[in-house]
C-alpha cells in the first residue's frame, strides 16, 4: 500500500491501460480460447486421444488456467483471469503447462498455434464511441497520455492506429517490451524514466488488479478503476483503486483542475459514490467532451 502524502501533486501524465480499458477486448479474447482449445483437441486425437472425457477434463484445466467460464462463456473476475491481465508470454506459458504431459513438443506447437491467429487484438473497436475526441479532451487540460499495456507492440500500434490516436498518445511501452509485467511496478516506472515525471505525477486508469497493483507499488498519485472490463467495483476498491468509474469518459471532469493527495479530500470534488454509478449517470459524454 502507497502512504498517503501530506502534500498535494498536480496530475501530469495518465497512464492508460488498453484491452477493457480503451478497448473492447472481449471477443477477441473468446476467439483466442476457442481456437486455441480446437488446435488442442485436434492434436489430442492426433496423438490417440479419443476418450471424449478425458478430453472434456483437459480443456476444463485448460480452461480454469488462463480464466475462462466455459459454463457461462465469460471470462473470470481479473484476479483470476491471467487472459485479460497477463501477456501472451504468460498466457502461452500456463497453457503449456497444462498440456505438456499429453502433447509431445507442447512450447513449440503451442507457440505456432497462437502465432497462426494473427494480431488478434488489432481489430479491437474502442469502448467509448468518440476516443479521439476524449483524448483530445485531457490533452487540451495539459496531460501527457500514455499506454501500458500486457499486449504486444504489434497489435498495440494497431489499435492506436485504427482508434485514430496514435498521433496523441505520447508514450506507451507493451507486454514484450518489459521484463516484469504488471502488477509489477516496472512498466509505470519504465514510462515514468522515458517521459521524466515521477510516479506521483501519475494517475494509472486500468479495469483488472493488475492495473491497480501496478499503481499501488509504483506509488502512482492516483489509481481508477473502470468497470469496462473483467471486474466489479468493489472487487477494485478492495484491490486498492482511489475510485472506480463506468467509463473512461469520466476523466475530464474528475480530473480537471485537481490536485492529488491519496487520503485526502483533494483527490476529486466528489468520489466517494462513484462506484455505485451505472454508465447513464456519466459524468463526461461518451464522445470525450462534458455534458
Amino acid at each position: 500500500m502507497k502512504v498517503p502524502s501530506s502534500a498535494s501533486t498536480s496530475p501530469s501524465m495518465i497512464v492508460f491501460d488498453k484491452d477493457g480499458t480503451l478497448g473492447n477486448c472481449t471477443q477477441s479474447l473468446y476467439v483466442w480460447v476457442e481456437r486455441m482449445a480446437d488446435s488442442i483437441v485436434t492434436e489430442l486425437i492426433k496423438n490417440g486421444m479419443r476418450n471424449q472425457s478425458h478430453k472434456e477434463h483437459l480443456l476444463s484445466i485448460f480452461y480454469s488456467a488462463v480464466g475462462f467460464d466455459s459454463a457461462n462463456n465469460k471470462l473470470v473476475d481479473s484476479s483470476e483471469c491471467i487472459l485479460s491481465s497477463g501477456t501472451w508470454q504468460q498466457v502461452l506459458e500456463v497453457t503449456i503447462s497444462c498440456i505438456r504431459d499429453y502433447i509431445p513438443n507442447a512450447h513449440e506447437k503451442v507457440t505456432h498455434w497462437h502465432e497462426t491467429m494473427g494480431d488478434i487484438h488489432a481489430k479491437d473497436e474502442p469502448l467509448v464511441s468518440n476516443l479521439e475526441a476524449l483524448m483530445n479532451c485531457l490533452k487540451a487540460q495539459g496531460f501527457t497520455i500514455a499506454i501500458c499495456t500486457s499486449d504486444d507492440r504489434k497489435a498495440t500500434n494497431f489499435c492506436m492506429k485504427n482508434w485514430n490516436i496514435a498521433h496523441l498518445v505520447d508514450y506507451s511501452i507493451c507486454g514484450d517490451e518489459v521484463k516484469e509485467a504488471k502488477p509489477s511496478s516496472y512498466p509505470l516506472q519504465q514510462l515514468c524514466q522515458i517521459a521524466n515525471v515521477s510516479a506521483d505525477q501519475c494517475v494509472v486508469v486500468g479495469d483488472t488488479s493488475a492495473d491497480v497493483g501496478m499503481g499501488l507499488n509504483g506509488n502512482a498519485g492516483l489509481v481508477i478503476g473502470v468497470l469496462t472490463g473483467s471486474s466489479t467495483a468493489d472487487y477494485l476498491l478492495d484491490a486498492g483503486a482511489d475510485l472506480v468509474i463506468p467509463n473512461v469518459c469520466y476523466l475530464p471532469r474528475i480530473l480537471g483542475g485537481s490536485r492529488l493527495r491519496r487520503g485526502g479530500s483533494d483527490l476529486t470534488k466528489d468520489t466517494s459514490s462513484m462506484k455505485s454509478h451505472s454508465s447513464s449517470d456519466s459524468l463526461v459524454s461518451d464522445d470525450g467532451r462534458g455534458p
